[in-house]
């Protein structure tokens, strides 16, 4: 039901390809990824779409989308 994906040392094609596959088979995703795959910028954000659950700290949030914090 679940594929849950850490840190790939920033192997974005693997992580592509394992979101692509829980796509076509209804399985939702979890990832924590590592710096590599932040650093990937806009492309990491192209398949957020198919990530059920994100789970990053507040430095690699902001790694990703801007925006004011306390």
């Amino acid at each position: 039901d679940w594929l849950y994906v850490s840190s790939l040392s920033g192997d974005y094609d693997s992580l592509k390809v394992i979101i692509d596959y829980a796509r076509r088979h209804a399985i939702k995703v979890a990832v924590n990824p590592g710096k590599g795959e932040l650093a990937r910028g806009h492309a990491f954000k192209e398949v957020l779409s198919g990530i059920t659950i994100l789970s990053v700290n507040k430095e690699e949030a902001q790694m990703l989308f801007r925006g004011e914090t306390c």
